[in-house]
């Protein structure tokens, strides 16, 4: 599916002109997000039930993740307040 951006609304449609839905993520969520993007998180492996609920396990060293943090200019601590 193509995503083109209109620049007149400043809204991304796709290619049938539809608005995309708007996500709002959470902090854990962009954690999690920058911590596979950088390779400090890998997926362990993904878990479907039943129902087809998904659920993927993540491993990863918090040292790892820490140096990609302070690469962009976030502490320890307000990662660890990401968590809470």
């Amino acid at each position: 599916m193509a995503v083109r951006r209109d620049r007149s609304a400043g809204s991304q449609t796709a290619g049938n002109g539809n608005p995309l839905p708007r996500t709002k993520l959470t902090p854990q969520q962009i954690a999690i997000a920058f911590g596979l993007l950088s390779n400090a998180l890998t997926v362990n492996s993904v878990l479907m039930d039943r129902d087809r609920n998904l659920q993927f396990v993540v491993t990863g060293r918090l040292a790892n993740l820490e140096l990609f943090f302070k690469d962009i200019g976030v502490s320890k601590n307000d990662i660890l307040k990401m968590f809470d």
